[in-house]
């Protein structure tokens, strides 16, 4: 029901709205009303949240925490320590931020999905979302070889086949292709071949969907997947995690990702010690052919002079001469060394290759020089998977390689120079026991010359050997330098979570509605309620009137006991309380546009008062649209009207007064002829004349007026 507001005009200028606090009850009072908005906004936000829950696929998460090993900052004996005695190095110093872009880089993961086969999924056709079956499928992939491997390399078909058969049917692109099991089948875009699984019955296979994508974009999706996060400031465990839809497969995928990683952290030690093997044994495949040509030649010797054994003197001679040789082998082993090592630095200046550092050099300073190359040449490589071959970091590390050869070539030519000046002061001492030679006989000396050669050739190959025995027990040896403690288990459910999705229902059903409806009321610029008055103005309110359908004009009556009839006696008494004592009182009824009710207001506050028994004039002065007088029963362009009247000087008052059917206290002067110019003969000092002379006649004079929101 519409209601219209009544008001009287005060004179002055109106006070200003005294704020008043918020009143919390009246504002949820005035939402009762929309009841019905938030009984459908709620049922159709638990709809909502149901069908979420029921057709979503939910989210699984697994978690592993990986230790990775710091010897030096830990202080703590490692699975090594105890082969240290044997040249079997234990020490590590890992940097954890660098270990987790390792983790998280492209090479780990495309191994990880390519050991467990995560390009290729298996999902059950379903009516609104399809569900991934991952290893519990009835069938797999065996092999995937595309066409044009340049472009998109998957594939999605849907397979059906019967129960017991090795036949099956794929529909791809809306095209139905035979093929069998085991055997490849020829499609537009490559050729696959699919297996029923092992240790699955061969049931009916029915609308199943088998998709192949390209690794690389299913690594990278997996990596997005994958957190890993430092538990604690000091400490160097992670704790890795992964989400998945499938909850085996989040676990399934992290373990592997710590095996591979593991795998890539011997590998990675395994380089430097097989480039060191591979160096000791081109030495010994050398002085082995050497050391048997001096074994020939002892033989040799002794058979033609008939010399089975040397003489007491001789002994003592050669144990003497054994001791010099061994010496001078150990510096002739370190000569080779730097010569072996120089080699690989100089062979091409552009490339980085590992050294040798545990093949048996003694200057401790320059092994450690050589582990430091090796060391961050191996960070130059991991480098270059984790941020690519043209980034700035690369060049940096090439540029602290290239010093450091230089270096160490620097450092190679001091130590030979050193090894010389040892060498020259053991063959000082060795031709002290010439004289002592020179008393043997002449075969003995030059058997003991043969020996000697021997005894060298002996040494070398067994202090070789000793250090490729240590180089291959560190090879068998590696290990990662991490340790899993804590594997990972099957994935729990992460999102959706039913309750927070519940509660978001149950929000939409309050916030929904309470946004609307505080739209719709921000953005009204109607008056409903009292209220809207009386909260935002000071102006009295003397009655309301509510809306009429019957499509009546006068609907009080002497008898009548409408609705409407009482709600117009009563605003004819709050009436008699506006402007008390003052006489022959002239209210002016106007509004904001047109249509609102003043003439229909107008006719019935007039019909009312005149039946209290007063006299009543209304005056029809709204000269652009007039209404009243065809309410009051008057017939257009009948009499003389007061467009007329405000025109003409020789027209009296008395002319323009019309008595209504109604009443026969209810007077009223029409508009007559519509004027072109309204608002300037309204400004007539007639009109002003007019309303004094009636004044003196009338008790109450009503004056319906223009909208005052549309007119001037």
């Amino acid at each position: 029901m519409s209601v219209n507001q009544f008001t009287q005009n005060s004179p002055g200028r109106p006070q200003p709205k005294e704020i008043k606090p918020l009143n919390i009850g009246e504002v949820l009072r005035s939402y009762f009303g929309y009841w019905p908005w938030f009984l459908i906004a709620l049922i159709i936000g638990l709809i909502g949240a149901n069908l979420y829950l029921r057709y979503t696929d939910p989210i699984f998460s697994s978690s592993l925490k990986l230790l990775i090993k710091d010897d030096k900052a830990s202080g703590q004996l490692s699975e090594l320590s105890g082969l240290e005695d044997l040249g079997v190095s234990s020490k590590r110093e890992q940097n954890t931020e660098n270990e987790i872009e390792i983790i998280r880089s492209t090479f780990i993961m495309k191994e990880v999905v390519l050991n467990l086969g995560l390009q290729n999924k298996v999902f059950q056709q379903g009516d609104i979302r399809n569900v991934d079956l991952y290893n519990e499928g009835p069938l797999d992939v065996l092999a995937w070889q595309p066409l044009d491997t340049t472009g998109p390399v998957g594939v999605s078909l849907l397979v059906n086949s019967p129960a017991n058969s090795m036949n099956f049917k794929v529909l791809y692109q809306n095209i139905e292709y035979n093929g069998r099991f085991g055997s490849r089948l020829k499609l537009p875009v490559g050729y696959i071949t699919l297996i029923r699984k092992p240790g699955v019955a061969a049931g009916e296979i029915s609308n199943i969907i088998v998709q192949v994508s390209d690794p690389h974009s299913t690594l990278l999706s997996y990596i997005a997947n994958l957190s890993a996060d430092v538990l604690g400031k000091k400490s160097t465990v992670l704790k890795l995690g992964m989400t998945d839809i499938h909850p085996k497969r989040s676990r399934d995928v992290l373990n592997e990702l710590v095996k591979v990683y593991d795998a890539s952290q011997v590998a990675d030690k395994n380089r430097v010690l097989k480039n060191t093997l591979s160096f000791i044994d081109e030495r010994l495949r050398i002085l082995t052919g050497e050391l048997g040509d001096v074994e020939g030649d002892v033989e040799r010797f002794k058979s033609n002079n008939q010399i089975t054994s040397l003489s007491a003197e001789g002994d003592l001679l050669m144990g003497e001469v054994n001791g010099y040789s061994r010496s001078i082998s150990e510096l002739a082993i370190q000569e080779e060394i730097l010569k072996g090592i120089k080699t690989i630095l100089s062979k091409d200046p552009s490339k980085f290759e590992f050294v040798p550092s545990n093949a048996g050099l003694t200057n401790l300073a320059f092994a450690s020089l050589l582990q430091s190359f090796n060391q961050l040449l191996l960070e130059r490589d991991k480098a270059k998977i984790t941020l690519g071959a043209n980034n700035p970091t690369i060049a940096m590390l090439e540029g602290q390689l290239s010093n450091l050869r230089a270096n160490i070539l620097n450092n190679i030519g001091n130590i030979h120079a050193d090894l010389q000046v040892s060498r020259e002061s053991l063959k000082g001492r060795e031709q002290s026991l010439s004289g002592r030679l020179g008393a043997l006989p002449r075969q003995e000396r030059e058997l003991i010359e043969i020996q000697r050669q021997q005894s060298i050739k002996q040494n070398l190959y067994l202090i070789l050997l000793q250090k490729r025995e240590e180089t291959a027990l560190n090879l068998a040896v590696a290990v990662g330098s991490n340790r899993l403690i804590e594997s990972a288990g099957i994935g729990a459910k992460v999102k959706p979570k039913p309750e927070i999705i519940w509660t978001l229902g149950l929000l939409f059903g309050l916030i929904v509605p309470i946004s609307l409806i505080g739209l719709l009321k921000a953005m009204n610029n109607k008056v409903w309620t009292e209220a809207d008055i009386k909260n935002n103005t000071n102006v009295p309110i003397v009655g309301n009137i509510g809306f009429v359908k019957t499509g009546e004009q006068i609907v009080v009556s002497e008898n009548s006991r409408t609705a409407v009839a009482e709600m117009f006696r009563l605003l004819r008494a709050n009436l008699q309380f506006v402007g008390e004592g003052v006489h022959n009182k002239v209210i002016l009824l106007t509004s904001s546009t047109s249509g609102e009710g003043k003439s229909f207001i107008s006719a019935n506050l007039g019909m009312t008062i005149a039946l209290s028994g007063k006299k009543v004039m209304m005056m029809e002065l709204d000269m652009r649209k007039p209404k009243l007088a065809s309410y009051l029963g008057h017939q257009k362009g009948a009499g003389v009207g007061i467009t007329a009247y405000l025109v003409r000087d020789d027209i009296a008052h008395a002319a323009l007064i019309n008595v209504s059917a109604q009443h026969p206290n209810l007077h009223y002067i029409a508009t007559g002829i519509i004027p072109p110019n309204p608002s300037e003969l309204l400004m007539s000092p007639r009109l002003a004349s007019l309303l004094e002379t009636l004044k003196k006649e009338y008790d109450v004079i009503i004056l319906d007026t223009p909208p005052i929101g549309l007119v001037s």
